[in-house]
């Protein structure tokens, strides 16, 4: 599951970083953006696993945190599709 979750993090961070600066390829990315993305999709991948994960006595606040953390991988998913499609529509012309 860790794996899946820190796939979608560290794209969408690719995603966001090559179409801020207007790069047409992964490659083009420096050295440090790529290990800076690395670093913050790590510590994101880390909340919300622990928010899926974490049990308490108290079944509503369980249930809340999961929720925070599903809600927030779904909208990250959302969010580095879009990110993905800016990306290779780049230059296209409609």
């Amino acid at each position: 599951m860790g794996t899946y979750i820190f796939h979608i993090f560290s794209t969408k961070r690719q995603y966001r970083y090559a179409n801020f600066k207007g790069y047409s390829d992964f490659s083009e990315l420096p050295k440090m953006a790529r290990i800076e993305n690395t670093l913050y999709a790590a510590l994101e991948t880390l909340i919300v696993v622990a928010l899926l994960t974490i049990n308490t006595k108290n079944e509503f606040l369980s249930i809340s945190l999961f929720f925070i953390g599903g809600s927030y991988l779904v909208f990250t998913h959302l969010r580095r599709n879009k990110e993905e499609y800016d990306f290779y529509s780049v230059g296209v012309v409609n």
